[in-house]
């Protein structure tokens, strides 16, 4: 799969995407809100994505409604618990900093195949 990973911490980012690739996905990096927002705008194809909530310039609740609005699945990965994320991000999957790999393959499987349906 392609995977949109957003980010704003750079040594988690390199962490995580090494982990998608293991797991076989291509992934691009958006450290920022505008670059994620840039990128899914543009004519890169995403098919889910793994975003972090709290971003150096807010949360990344706005690129969640982007996703959302172009049917692109995504997973919310924050160290905060599931009820405290913004309400944009509410009933999509939820995976829990510090995480496995065994959880983030398991959370991407479950929330590209729920939005296949």
């Amino acid at each position: 799969m392609r995977i949109l990973l957003v980010e704003d911490n750079q040594e988690l980012a390199t962490c995580v995407g090494g982990a998608l690739k293991f797991l076989g996905h291509e992934t691009t990096h958006a450290r920022t809100i505008v670059a994620a927002t840039e990128l899914i705008l543009g004519s890169q194809q995403f098919d889910a994505a793994l975003l972090d909530v709290d971003m150096e310039s807010g949360t990344s609740a706005g690129v969640a409604r982007m996703l959302s609005e172009r049917r692109i699945p995504y997973v919310v990965a924050t160290a905060h618990a599931s009820g405290a994320v913004p309400a944009e991000m509410v009933g999509h999957k939820h995976l829990r900093k510090p995480y496995a790999l065994e959880e983030l393959e398991k959370a991407l499987d479950l929330c590209t195949s729920a939005h296949s349906d």
